[in-house]
C-alpha cells in the first residue's frame, strides 16, 4: 500500500501517522488527509509521512481573530470539544485575537476555565444543554 486517503479527524490522523503506531503496525503509507487542521499535524519531525488537503487551523484561527477585530468584540468565549482539532483550533484563535492591539488574555471570558463541549450523535432530550453554557459564560463576563 502507498497511501492511504482519509483518516478525517485530527485525532485519527494522529494515530495512525505516529512513529509509535507505524512501528508497531509495519505502516508505512503516506496519509493523505482532506480534513484533518489540527495545527500539531504541522510537525513534519513527528508526521513525516502526512499530506493535508485542507490548510491547518492557524490560518483559520487567524481569520477568525481577524474578524473579531473588525468588528470591535473584545469579550469572547471560546467554546471547542475536547478533541486534539478542538482545543487547538480554540488555541490558534485566542493567540492571534490576544496578539491584537487592545487584547490580552483578560478579553478570553473563560481563559481560565475554557468551556468543552461533547459532541451528540443525536437528537432527543438527552442532548448537551448548550443554552445552559451559554448562561454560565454570561455570568462570567
Amino acid at each position: 500500500m502507498s497511501a492511504v486517503i482519509g483518516g478525517i479527524c485530527s485525532n485519527d490522523v494522529i494515530d495512525i501517522s505516529s512513529s509509535t503506531f507505524r512501528s508497531a503496525a509495519s505502516f508505512s503509507a503516506v496519509v493523505l488527509s482532506g480534513s484533518s487542521t489540527a495545527p500539531s499535524i504541522s510537525n513534519e519531525a513527528l508526521y513525516p509521512y502526512v499530506a493535508r488537503l485542507v490548510s491547518p487551523e492557524t490560518l483559520n484561527g487567524a481569520g477568525g481573530a481577524d474578524l473579531a477585530h473588525f468588528y470591535g468584540w473584545r469579550r469572547i468565549a471560546v467554546i471547542a470539544d475536547d478533541s486534539t482539532w478542538g482545543v487547538e483550533a480554540a488555541q490558534a484563535f485566542v493567540d492571534v485575537h490576544v496578539s491584537k492591539d487592545g487584547n490580552s488574555a483578560d478579553s478570553i471570558i473563560n481563559a481560565n476555565q475554557p468551556s468543552r463541549i461533547v459532541p451528540v450523535a443525536r437528537f432527543d432530550d438527552n442532548t448537551f444543554d448548550v443554552v445552559g453554557l451559554l448562561r454560565d459564560l454570561d455570568r462570567l463576563g
